[in-house]
């Protein structure tokens, strides 16, 4: 089973940002509309970026671009490098090696930090399955990736009702308009993410939870079925669901991995 996406990295090629044909382009563009709803995580490699900024490049992809999170150079051990070559070697197959450098660091970084790749470069797609016994990433076009969220988003196991506070809620409390919509809870950090229904123009309960482990800050995202009318009220109750997360309240929300 491919992994659940909402939960890892996601890396996207900078030809997957404005793909020229159907179904790539309609899914590219809802891709971004998850990720800017903070649905998942999308980044780029450093080498991707490189790219994003060549002068041919749409204005467009260079904005969205500068929202995402990229690597950074670095330099690399015995068996990264090692690592590198195999997938260059894939990648070239009777051609010249020099020919994919790029391509080949993309992939490289994308397996390095995370579980995805997408693109829709054909001669990277046409090895993916050799790439992914190598270096175990998947490396799919953007209507794939999209199919994939849809599915984890459909069966998030967090979709939970919040359980009520053992303390009463104090009504003036929860409407004081300079409500914290972040806290600080045993060791781990809760950002509260409320966004409003189309539908009703309710207020969900949507949480990001991180920790911060010095090596790295992981941020897992969490939601709940409940609405409310106002974005102060939920985003008091994003804040308690929270800290229910943490502390072990709901059976399929764990916060132990990150």
């Amino acid at each position: 089973m491919p992994m659940n996406p909402l939960i890892t990295n996601c890396f996207i090629d900078s030809c997957a940002f404005d793909p020229k044909y159907k179904p790539e382009d309609e899914a590219s563009a809802d891709i971004f509309k998850l990720y800017k709803d903070a649905d998942f995580l999308i980044q780029i490699a450093h080498s991707t970026q490189k790219e994003i900024h060549h002068p041919n490049t749409p204005a467009w992809v260079k904005r969205e671009a500068l929202n995402l999170i990229y690597t950074l150079p670095v330099s690399l051990t015995e068996s990264e490098v090692r690592k590198l070559g195999e997938i260059e070697i894939i990648l070239a197959g009777n051609g010249k090696i020099e020919n994919i450098i790029q391509d080949a660091r993309h992939v490289f970084e994308a397996q390095k930090y995370g579980s995805y790749f997408i693109t829709t470069d054909s001669r990277i797609l046409a090895r993916a399955s050799r790439l992914h016994s190598v270096c175990n990433v998947t490396i799919i076009k953007p209507s794939e990736f999209l199919s994939i969220v849809k599915q984890h988003l459909e069966k998030k196991s967090c979709q939970q009702t919040l359980r009520p506070s053992a303390e009463p809620v104090l009504n003036q409390k929860i409407q004081e308009k300079k409500i914290m919509d972040s806290a600080p809870y045993k060791g781990y950090f809760i950002q509260a993410a409320p966004y409003r229904l189309v539908d009703s123009g309710e207020f969900t309960i949507n949480i990001h939870i991180s920790r911060d482990t010095r090596n790295a800050v992981n941020i897992r995202n969490f939601n709940a079925g409940n609405t409310f009318k106002t974005e102060e009220e939920a985003i008091y109750h994003c804040i308690e669901f929270g800290r229910q997360v943490i502390d072990g309240k709901f059976e399929n929300c764990s916060v132990n991995d990150l």
